[in-house]
């Protein structure tokens, strides 16, 4: 892991810039993609999407 950034030499703060060796400006520019941890969206408990899915075939 890096401390600083491997193209401008600042300082990183985030874990997942520290791993990858770049700030998010510098990765963005040199074309490199970060992974997120975002979670997908579910959709609410109480929706069916079969009946949904079906509802929109007729439209």
């Amino acid at each position: 892991m890096n401390e600083t950034c491997g193209r401008c030499g600042r300082r990183l703060k985030n874990p997942i810039f520290r791993e990858i060796g770049y700030g998010k400006t510098c990765a963005a520019k040199l074309g490199i993609t970060v992974p997120t941890k975002r979670k997908p969206k579910a959709p609410p408990a109480d929706c069916d999407t079969a009946t949904s899915d079906r509802e929109m075939e007729g439209r």
